[in-house]
């Protein structure tokens, strides 16, 4: 197979995969905040609306504990990193 011919392979199952991947997460709802606020809201707190609703969101508290798990993460790294220095 060519260069070329594996480029367009390539191209057409991107295509396909974009025609067939969901346009958002089945769980998440119009209430559910935008995914850049969580971190914010994480460290600073929520605002009453959005604290009634991410307790009860499934969606949302998928992405608590995602964001929970990275922050649990980044802390394992940077202490190990300073221990090693």
């Amino acid at each position: 197979m060519s260069t070329e011919n594996l480029i367009r392979a390539l191209r057409a199952v991107y295509e396909f995969d974009l025609q067939q991947a969901p346009k958002q997460h089945p769980l998440r709802t119009p209430q559910c905040p935008p995914l850049t606020r969580f971190p914010a809201a994480l460290r600073e707190g929520w605002t009453p609306e959005e604290q009634q609703h991410v307790a009860g969101c499934a969606y949302c508290r998928k992405i608590i504990a995602w964001n929970q798990e990275e922050e649990r993460r980044d802390s394992e790294n940077t202490s190990s990193a300073s221990r090693t220095c």
